[in-house]
């Protein structure tokens, strides 16, 4: 007999159930076998909730995982970030160092040509750490940024999308409110940006490198087709200046600027290479060396065609040279410079500018050969004028024929002097798109008693896509060559003046009360230094014990006070201040060299009244100045016409004031902004990384007495 457990088992459990059958039916105790019984079912596996678990489990430590490396690779990103940025900062700042080391001019007014020292310039531009740009403005203190420009075209910085970083006070500079809740940010990391520093540089252990014409032919023809070849030198003119990204028109859509209100910060560099002799000749006769480029087809009265063809040469190549109108040879020349020639302004890096009048009626580039300025009387709508270089053929587009006059250009900023005039619309009615063969000489067509240092910036397809006063980048196929550093916040530069007065709060205590002891101490470069001046000037009587000037001496802008004037007079949340020239100053004041405005005899930085009133000169330039001025045949001030006017009466050898004896100071035609000795300078890198959104910032620092 058989018994089947149902269940397939093997067959030593089916021969134990029959054994223990058999046993049964004899009345025996079956024996107990620990065979366990076969099962009556499949066997059991996970429920639904089991797994659901064991999922969630593996889905967060999953999640752990992920969290950890996600940690780990932001930090790392963002320590790569830091290198990076700090690298590029660190090679800046060497690069800037190594030049201030090795300047060959001593910072002192007046230098001789003869002496061959070359030049130190600085132009401080109106913008400033308490006041960093024009798209940051609340005039009106309503909370809202205002914008730029005259009505028709006025644009405005969004700061509901901006990545500027911003500060913990929440409001826009010169506003006493909060401003809009729609706002991520009130740009406060944002500084002073539109300084130039120019100087002459000697590296004898690092030569200079750059671009020359590899081959010229001695008629001096065929600019557009010499080529290029690279040499080194020892003496090159370095200019150091920065950009600010304009917030464009909706229509511009030029794609040449980055996120808006941040900078770039240039270097170009210019080799001094007066030996380079290419055997041009005029009429058989060799030139001889420094001759790079006679203009042939330029008329001696056609000045904005000659400026034209030496801005196409400076683009094209890095030498210092001049524009100089040659009797003899009866042409224009472009010369390289030397160190003597460099002590005059005029021969300088884009400082050829005409002051009034129509250059091709004759006009021509006079004294004071300015490198960065606004001018004075032009404001609103103006009209542009591009002088363009005879050799180099622009390209015609069907859709747009050149034109050179383009009208109705708005000036956005040239009533305030603020660095940007216009941003350029690529393409549109007026033939604004056309490519030009290089950066063209641009000026203002207005009766203005100074005009501005109106630039244009050009793209690498050769089409103009901003106005500006300051100085301007490579363009074309060498856009970028100059580039040092982007994204930055701030290019700053700073002069040591030892009479600058430290001021310091006067705190109160716990019942309200003045204290006679002082607080925080405030450098002139801090936004609440005015307020203390003007709480010490406003009511002097509250502190009787209390004196606001702790120690003098420090890094600041030129024309410090002026500044602070400005900002006041500006902005409607901030109490004014008197004139720099005030006499309840003095005793505040002391004899600090750089507070107030530059000499009128310097030609530099006309004051020009805003709308309160405040005479404020929006670009104030340090420079050694060259005593040529004096001795060189030409009516520099165009005094000849006054009863002690003349021609270099300061060294005539005659009293022609009748006081303080012959060739005194006031003879003078001229005389330098800054009279003082400089010091010191002191210049601010600071620079953002957008990904991190990590600031760094370096200081560079030289002396210039002599040891």
């Amino acid at each position: 007999m058989k018994v089947w457990s149902g269940v397939r088992g093997s067959h030593a459990t089916h021969r134990t159930v029959e054994r223990n059958v058999y046993l049964l039916i004899r009345g025996d105790q079956p024996h107990r076998s620990f065979v366990p019984a076969p099962s009556l079912c499949w066997r059991r596996g996970f429920t639904l909730v089991e797994m659901l678990v064991a999922m969630s489990l593996t889905l967060l430590m999953m999640a752990a995982v992920i969290g950890v490396f996600a940690n780990v690779s932001e930090s790392v990103a963002k320590r790569r970030a830091s290198i990076e940025m700090s690298s590029q900062l660190r090679y800046a700042r060497n690069l800037l160092q190594a030049d201030l080391a090795n300047h060959t001019c001593p910072a002192i007014p007046w230098v001789k040509p003869e002496s061959n020292h070359g030049y130190i310039e600085i132009v401080e531009g109106p913008q400033c750490d308490f006041d960093p740009s024009i798209y940051l403005q609340d005039v009106n203190n309503d909370s809202f940024v205002d914008p730029v420009g005259p009505a028709s075209n006025q644009v405005q910085l969004d700061l509901a999308i901006s990545q500027l970083p911003g500060s913990t006070l929440n409001r826009l500079p010169g506003s006493n409110v909060a401003m809009d809740s729609q706002y991520v940010t009130d740009g406060g990391g944002l500084g002073d940006w539109d300084d130039v520093l120019m100087l002459t540089v000697r590296n004898d252990d690092k030569p200079f490198v750059g671009r020359v014409p590899a081959s010229v032919p001695s008629n001096g023809a065929g600019f557009a087709n010499w080529g290029s070849t690279e040499i080194e030198s020892p003496l090159a003119e370095v200019v150091w200046f920065a950009v600010e990204n304009p917030v464009e028109p909706s229509n511009a859509r030029t794609f040449y600027f980055g996120e808006p209100g941040f900078r770039t910060v240039y270097r170009r560099v210019l080799l001094i290479a007066p030996q380079l002799d290419y055997g041009i000749e005029v009429n058989n006769q060799d030139l001889g060396p420094g001759v790079v480029r006679v203009l042939r087809n330029v008329n001696q009265d056609a000045v904005d065609e000659a400026i034209s063809a030496l801005l196409a040469f400076q683009d094209a190549y890095d030498l210092s040279v001049r524009l100089e109108w040659d009797p003899i040879a009866g042409f224009w020349l472009i010369k390289a410079n030397t160190l003597g020639d460099l002590t005059k302004r005029e021969n300088r890096f884009d400082h050829q500018h005409v002051a009034a009048g129509d250059p091709r009626n004759g006009a021509r580039s006079r004294f004071p050969y300015r490198s960065v300025d606004d001018g004075r009387g032009v404001s609103g709508i103006v009209n542009i004028r591009h002088g363009a270089d005879p050799a180099m053929r622009q390209v015609q587009d069907s859709d747009n024929p050149i034109a050179f006059d383009d009208t109705n250009i708005s000036g956005r900023a040239a009533a305030r002097g603020r660095g940007t005039v216009d941003t350029y619309e690529l393409g549109d009615a007026n033939q604004r798109g056309q490519r030009m063969g290089n950066r063209p000489f641009v000026f203002i067509d207005e009766d203005s008693q100074q005009r501005p240092t109106t630039r244009a910036i050009v793209n690498e397809d050769g089409q103009v896509v901003m106005f500006t006063n300051g100085m301007v980048p490579l363009s074309g196929d060498r856009r970028g060559e100059d580039v040092v550093l982007s994204n930055m916040l701030a290019f700053d530069i700073k002069v040591y003046d030892p009479g600058a007065p430290l001021l310091a709060e006067q705190p109160v205590n716990d019942t309200g009360r003045s204290v006679t002891y002082p607080g925080e101490v405030v450098a002139p470069g801090d936004p609440g230094w005015g307020l203390i001046l003007r709480e010490r000037l406003t009511n002097p009587g509250s502190g009787t014990s209390y004196q606001p000037i702790v120690s003098r001496g420090a890094y600041v802008d030129l024309g410090y006070y002026d500044l602070h004037g400005a900002f006041a007079a500006r902005n409607t949340a901030v109490g004014g201040l008197p004139a720099s020239t005030d006499p309840s100053l003095a005793p505040l004041l002391g004899d600090s060299p750089y507070a107030g405005l530059t000499q009128v005899k310097s030609g530099l930085g006309w004051p020009v009244a805003n709308a309160s009133g405040y005479a404020f000169q929006p670009y104030r330039t340090y420079d050694t100045w060259s005593t040529s001025y004096e001795n060189n045949g030409k009516d520099d001030d165009g005094d000849a016409g006054t009863p002690v006017g003349g021609v270099d009466e300061g060294s005539d050898g005659f009293d022609n004031d009748g006081i303080n004896g012959v060739d005194d100071a006031g003879e003078r035609e001229t005389a330098p902004p800054y009279e003082a000795a400089l010091r010191g300078i002191q210049i601010t890198l600071r620079g953002y990384e957008l990904d991190s959104r990590q600031i760094r910032e370096v200081n560079v620092k030289q002396t210039f007495v002599p040891k």
